[in-house]
C-alpha cells in the first residue's frame, strides 16, 4: 500500500519497498510498477521503479518500457526518464527488444537516445542479424553523428560479418 498513489509513506520507505520489489523480480509486481511509473511525481522513485521493471525477466515489461522511452523522448519529455527506460529495456536480449531498439534508433527521439539505442544494439550477443540491421540503419540515416555511432558499434562487434561490414563502409 505504501507505493500506491496517495500514500503518506516517506521517500525512504518507498525506496525500500521498491528495492524489495526489484530484488524479488516478481512478475506480480509488474502492474504496480507500471502504475507507479505513470503516477509517481518523485523523479528518483520513478527511475527506481523503471529499473525494477527492467530487472524483471518477462516479455510483458517490454512494451511499457518502450512506451516510456518514446513518450519521454517526445517534445517536452524527460530525457532522463527515457534514458533509464532505454537502459532497462536493453537489459532484455531478445528479438523483440532488438526490434524495439531499432525503432527507437530510427525515431525522432533526441539524438542521444537514438545513439544509446544504437549502442545497445551492438551489445546484443550471438544475433547475426544485428550487423545487417546496423548496416540498414547506417544507409538510411541522414545524421552524421548517428552514422559514426553505427560505425563505432560495428567496430566493437567481434565477428567476421561486422569486420566485412566495416570494410564495405570504408
Amino acid at each position: 500500500d505504501m507505493l500506491k498513489p496517495g500514500s503518506n509513506a516517506s521517500r525512504m520507505m518507498k525506496e525500500g519497498a521498491l528495492t524489495l520489489l526489484a530484488d524479488s523480480e516478481s512478475k506480480e509486481a509488474i502492474p504496480l510498477l507500471v502504475e507507479l511509473v505513470r503516477t509517481e511525481t518523485d523523479l528518483r522513485l520513478r527511475k527506481k521503479a523503471i529499473e525494477a521493471l527492467g530487472g524483471i525477466e518477462d516479455s510483458s515489461t517490454l512494451e511499457p518500457l518502450k512506451a516510456l522511452v518514446m513518450q519521454a523522448a517526445g517534445a517536452g519529455g524527460d530525457v532522463a526518464i527515457a534514458r533509464v527506460a532505454l537502459h532497462s529495456l536493453a537489459q532484455h536480449h531478445s528479438a523483440a527488444v532488438r526490434g524495439m531498439l531499432l525503432e527507437i534508433a530510427r525515431s525522432n527521439a533526441a539524438l542521444e537516445l537514438r545513439a544509446e539505442a544504437i549502442n545497445s544494439l551492438g551489445e546484443i550477443e550471438n544475433d547475426p542479424t544485428v550487423v545487417d540491421d546496423l548496416l540498414k540503419l547506417y544507409a538510411a540515416e541522414q545524421n552524421a553523428q548517428l552514422q559514426v555511432a553505427v560505425i563505432e558499434v560495428l567496430s566493437e562487434i567481434d565477428s567476421p560479418r561486422a569486420q566485412a561490414a566495416l570494410a564495405e563502409l570504408a
